[in-house]
């Protein structure tokens, strides 16, 4: 039996019109992706993020640290991060990235949690395209 993949792309004005904070993108809003995705439309696949270095990204993180929009993107639901900044393992922003959130890690059970999550769902995502039981179905700007 094959499975599906289902991509969404996500409107930009989708946030706006469910109540959550004004200039805030979808990829950092549990409203959008959890209540809307996840619990409203039963979608239980990978969430990707677009780059997260992207200046509106960054932006909309309002932090300091490197790590921060990973992390507020993380925390809000998405399984893939997505980073433009180097197409090289360890290269780019990915070292202070990885100790942003190792750090998280260690303080916050929360964070664990998530990160086992997110590694779950893409882990099993690769083993249905690995052996190739996966259909795949595309949906864009759903609004």
């Amino acid at each position: 039996m094959k499975q599906q993949i289902l991509y969404i792309s996500l409107a930009e004005s989708i946030p706006k019109r469910i109540g959550t904070k004004k200039d805030w993108p979808a990829s950092f809003s549990n409203a959008v992706l959890n209540d809307l995705l996840r619990k409203k439309m039963s979608f239980y696949g990978v969430i990707v993020t677009d780059s997260l270095s992207m200046q509106g990204a960054q932006k909309a993180a309002k932090g300091n640290d490197e790590g921060a929009v990973f992390y507020n993107a993380l925390m809000a639901g998405n399984d893939l991060l997505m980073d433009s900044t180097s197409l090289q393992c360890g290269k780019g922003q990915w070292n202070g990235v990885n100790k942003f959130l190792i750090n998280k890690a260690d303080e916050d059970k929360d964070v664990l949690l998530r990160l086992k999550d997110a590694a779950r769902r893409v882990l099993s995502l690769r083993l249905k395209i690995r052996n190739k039981s996966v259909k795949q179905q595309v949906y864009h700007n759903l609004s």
